[in-house]
Order: C-alpha cells, then structure tokens, then sequence
C-alpha cells in the first residue's frame, strides 16, 4: 500500500492546490485586477485601447481567454492554463497561447506592457513551498490510515 498511498496524496494535493490557483486566475481575469498579495501591478489600458475596442478588464475583452482556462490532462499530467492546441484568438491569427503570452510578458517593442497573471498566481497560492507541505501532509495522512502510525511519524 506504500507506492498507492503516496500517489493518492500526491494527487490529491496537486488537484487541491491546482483547483485554487485556477480560481485565482480566473477571479484575477474577470477583475482586472493581478492577484492579491502577489505584488504586482498591471498598467492600465492605453487610451486608443479603450477608444478602438471600449472600456474592459485588462484580461477580459471577449471571455474567450477566461473560459478557456481550466485543468487539463495530458497523458500522466494535468496542467492548469491553457489547452494545447487552443483556439485563435482574433482576427490576427493569433492563438490563445500567443496572445497568453503577450499579455504575459507583453511585447518586444513595448506597445503592450507586461501584465504577469501565472507567477504571480502562483505566489498568492502560496507557491510551492505551499504546494509541497500540502502533498507531504497528504501522503502522511494516508500513511496514517493505511498502516496505523501518527502522520507526525512520517519524514
């Protein structure tokens, strides 16, 4: 029961951890606004933005974007973001993971600013020291049950 009872809190824990951050993502998008606690700011949308396509969330113009995010499984891994392979993204033939990306990090002659959305999800998630104490007390909880030992027992 070893190997099964690690996995399951492995598991577990990511699926937790996974679900959270998508939330965090998602509320950031249909905001505007980055994260919390995350320590970043987004600069606002220029002004012939707002004059060729209106007043918006930085992140959210057609909600394409926002209901195309989600966790997906590949194989023996489940990513949360974008599916691969997604879906153009506007009428210049962009995909979603190329417009992502430009949000992201923005563009090389700066027209469009970064705008970080993943990282710092990821740190209002508590990062991965967060992550990796919720698989360890997972794995020693199931431990627990399974052989009969207190979880503080587990290193």
């Amino acid at each position: 029961r070893l190997s099964p009872d690690i996995k399951e809190g492995y598991d577990k824990a990511v699926l937790s951890f996974s679900n959270n951050l998508l939330r965090i993502v998602k509320r950031a998008i249909v905001s505007g606004t980055p994260p919390p606690n995350s320590g970043v700011t987004w600069e606002p949308l220029s002004p012939a933005t707002i004059k060729r396509w209106g007043e918006h969330p930085i992140y959210y113009l057609t909600g394409l974007y926002h209901r195309s995010i989600g966790l997906y499984t590949y194989k023996s891994r489940t990513l949360v973001g974008l599916p691969i392979g997604s879906k153009k993204a506007s009428n210049k033939n962009l995909t979603l993971n190329q417009l992502a990306k430009i949000l992201e990090f923005g563009t090389k002659d700066e027209r469009v600013p970064a705008r970080p959305l993943w990282a710092p999800s990821v740190k209002a998630a508590g990062g991965t020291q967060k992550l990796k104490r919720q698989i360890l007390a997972n794995i020693r909880s199931n431990l627990g049950k399974s052989f009969g030992i207190s979880p503080n027992q587990v290193r």
